[in-house]
């Protein structure tokens, strides 16, 4: 007679037990979802993190190099000599030097992008901030090369033969300073025309190879690379800041040996006709 009762009692017990381990199979299944959710958001966020810290790190490397250019810019405080090679013309003037026109770059990366979010492209948010930091980027980019294109005449030193596009003839040279020939940047490349190419051959041929002044157009170019965070180990197209880079070449129209130094005239002995 109680057969049937204690068989009903199991049922249900069977019954409960499944009940509950399915509602805990899935609270479990829930909270691993959960789980999953907070450690993708977290790991975005930490990516976005880093990506602005590299951004603000190459930055800062960037307002250092022109803090350091300021105090080296400043009189000595002592009668100590400056430890640094002398330049004789002025730098602050942006085409005056190679190495001048880079900070300029530099300095004016610094002010046009330094408060612009570049943001992360592994989020949906940051990466359209990605993508209209590229684009004024790139319009910053493109009026650089446009503004800083101009005329030159930079004393320089030839570092080797060039090759160019067309059988173009050229060199790779550096600029140096007009007096003490301290060099003032990279060397870089200048296009020569025909008779330019003669006369340097003549140059070459009586030994009169040493410092020479070239005339030209500054043609530079502003790049944006959005694979370049840093500046690397290399620095090769040289850093402006991140996503930004510069080379540049020189169309010259002369290179010629500078003038001589003009000779005084003989001062007359006082009391002498």
């Amino acid at each position: 007679m109680n057969r049937p009762k204690t068989s009903r009692s199991l049922t249900l017990g069977v019954l409960a037990l499944l009940t509950v381990a399915g509602a805990a199979s899935a609270q479990s299944d829930a909270d691993l979802r959960r789980e999953n959710q907070r450690l993708r958001t977290e790991v975005s966020d930490q990516r976005r993190e880093l990506d602005a810290a590299r951004n603000r790190i190459a930055q800062l490397e960037l307002e250092v190099d022109k803090l350091r250019r300021l105090l080296n810019a400043a009189p000595p405080t002592t009668g100590e000599q400056p430890t640094e090679e002398k330049v004789t013309i002025d730098e602050t003037v942006p085409h005056a030097s190679p190495r001048a026109l880079l900070k300029a770059l530099q300095d004016g990366y610094l002010e046009a992008m330094l408060d612009i979010d570049p943001g992360d492209p592994a989020t949906p948010d940051g990466s359209r901030q990605r993508a209209a930091y590229l684009r004024d980027l790139h319009r910053w980019a493109r009026r650089m090369s446009r503004e800083m294109k101009a005329p030159i005449q930079w004393h320089i030193r030839i570092a080797g033969r060039g090759t160019y596009p067309f059988e173009v003839p050229g060199l790779m040279v550096e600029a140096v300073d007009p007096k003490t020939h301290v060099v003032l940047g990279d060397p870089f490349p200048v296009t020569l025309p025909q008779a330019t190419v003669r006369r340097l051959r003549d140059l070459e041929d009586r030994g009169q190879f040493g410092v020479l002044v070239v005339k030209g157009v500054l043609i530079p170019q502003v790049l944006v690379n959005p694979d370049r965070h840093e500046q690397g180990l290399f620095n090769r197209p040289r850093f402006v800041g991140p996503f930004a880079e510069f080379e540049f070449r020189v169309e010259a129209s002369s290179v010629t040996p500078p003038p001589r130094p003009k000779e005084r005239p003989p001062q007359r002995t006082p009391g002498r006709s």
